[in-house]
């Protein structure tokens, strides 16, 4: 109890942390409650009800099919979330295993991993995932992937930079001497000693990840119609800008909340896991 008491104190004393977490934990109460908070079903067509102002029973109006627009963007927040969440978690897995492991080995197999990261870090990360997209095709599943192969090469840089710190100490040496497996001494002695910029960086990139996944649907090379999803949304409803302009401008709104939201949480997390704050706790 002392601990979590000792936790809100340290939130309290950072708005941004206290702000983002908030906001990130109603997103992810709307996406996981979605068909309880969505008013109408989000696929359903209705060409009466086409470009509807909003009222009492659409409140943000409707589309060009007459589909409620509110419940697509509900249901959008679940497929916003699950690409960005997936696709930085993989990021950030990958990343932290190779810049561990190089930071480890060092030598040769250091030098030429890093270059070949430097090489994928030289490609734009939307254009990088726009080839694998076309080859691999369009779904949420190969969505993650185009936009976490990318995101790999910096988070492997942020964790070969504390990996290093932490190659140098006498624990390390110690394992090495006694003969630990090096799969070992990554996980249980190095890893656990190099999480904390990692993390905070995995909670900046969510929201640049939601925003990539929403240029690629906007592009039509991502999440595929019917599935409600913001950048899809935005790239249907810029033909009717003219007939209904609020169409455009909800789902933008929510990307834009979205990454905001994950930016304050990844900002606040940083001065939370500050080494001089954590002696505070």
């Amino acid at each position: 109890m002392k601990k979590i008491a000792s936790a809100f104190t340290v939130l309290k004393r950072h708005p941004n942390a206290l702000i983002g977490s908030i906001m990130v934990t109603l997103l992810i109460l709307m996406a996981l409650c979605a068909p309880l908070l969505a008013p109408h079903d989000p696929l359903k067509i209705n060409p009466k009800n086409r470009f509807d102002s909003p009222s009492i029973t659409h409140i943000m109006g409707t589309d060009e099919y007459g589909r409620d627009i509110l419940s697509r963007i509900i249901y959008g927040s679940r497929t916003a979330l699950t690409v960005g969440l997936s696709a930085t978690t993989l990021s950030a897995i990958f990343g932290s295993l190779i810049g561990l492991s190089c930071a480890y080995a060092g030598g040769k197999v250091d030098e030429i991993v890093m270059r070949f990261m430097d090489i994928l870090m030289s490609f734009p990360g939307i254009l990088f995932a726009l080839i694998l997209l076309a080859g691999l095709g369009s779904n949420i599943g190969t969505v993650i992937i185009a936009i976490a192969t990318p995101a790999i090469p910096k988070t492997a840089r942020i964790a070969r930079s504390a990996g290093l710190a932490v190659r140098r100490e006498e624990y390390i040496e110690a394992a090495i001497v006694r003969g630990d497996n090096p799969l070992y001494i990554l996980l249980v002695e190095m890893l656990p000693n190099t999480i904390q910029p990692v993390i905070v960086d995995a909670s900046i990139k969510v929201g640049f990840a939601i925003l990539t996944a929403a240029s690629i649907s906007f592009l039509g090379m991502g999440v595929q119609p019917p599935t409600p999803d913001w950048g899809l949304i935005v790239g249907q409803a810029r033909e009717y800008i003219f007939e209904s302009p609020m169409l455009i401008v909800w789902p933008i709104a929510a990307i834009a909340v979205t990454t905001i939201s994950f930016n304050l949480l990844g900002d606040g997390l940083r001065d939370i896991l500050d080494p001089r704050e954590l002696g505070r706790i």
